[in-house]
């Protein structure tokens, strides 16, 4: 809702996975365009963490570094 706010020519939400309701929510009430790779049925989502073999934390300076190179890079 905060993005819509300011009024984008386009709102594409990606996302590796998530429940299928809120997917259908995002698309019918929101009006955006969603990507979503792994569409669970939601009474079977519990949370993202399940659904990956590896899930563990990132630190905040790796997280940094990743956003520096991808801004170098999206040049």
């Amino acid at each position: 809702r905060a993005v819509r706010a300011q009024a984008p020519k386009r709102l594409i939400v990606a996302l590796p996975v998530g429940p299928a309701d809120t997917c259908r929510e995002l698309e019918e009430d929101e009006g955006a365009e969603v990507v979503c790779l792994q569409s669970i049925p939601t009474g079977q989502f519990g949370s993202v963490g399940q659904w990956y073999d590896d899930f563990s934390q990132v630190e905040t300076e790796l997280c940094r570094e990743i956003l520096v190179r991808g801004r170098r890079v999206g040049r």
